[in-house]
């Protein structure tokens, strides 16, 4: 889904929620009377500021690069049941089936796998 904001303005909107954070009681307050300025919701800004934090090591929490590495190898996880049966059969309808069987609804959780994968990194 396309990104309703530019990148320019999720900087603008970090930017000044950080240099008027001082004059308010909360940082919510400041997120809120920043969003409202710029009209957007005040929990688009506050998630921005989240990731901002985490992709840039001041909060702990999993930055946008890991996360597409993370869903990345979650999808190549995904694909090997199929291949493997491909491979083996060569009859791709075999292949779905089996990635069905094994994978039930195909939702297996982007933290799953990296949870599993740890140890190998």
């Amino acid at each position: 889904m396309p990104s309703r904001y530019d990148a320019s303005t999720k900087v603008k909107a970090i930017r000044l929620v950080r240099e008027h954070r001082a004059g308010y009681p909360t940082e919510y307050a400041a997120i809120t009377a920043v969003a409202g300025r710029l009209g957007m919701s005040a929990e688009t800004l506050r998630l921005w500021i989240r990731r901002d934090e985490a992709d840039s090591g001041q909060a702990a929490g999993v930055s946008a690069e890991e996360s597409k590495e993370i869903c990345d190898l979650n999808r190549k996880v995904r694909e090997l049941p199929a291949a493997y049966a491909l491979a083996d059969d060569g009859e791709p309808a075999v292949a779905e089936r089996h990635r069905t069987a094994t994978h039930g609804s195909r939702s297996a959780s982007c933290w799953r796998i990296a949870v599993a994968l740890a140890p190998f990194r």
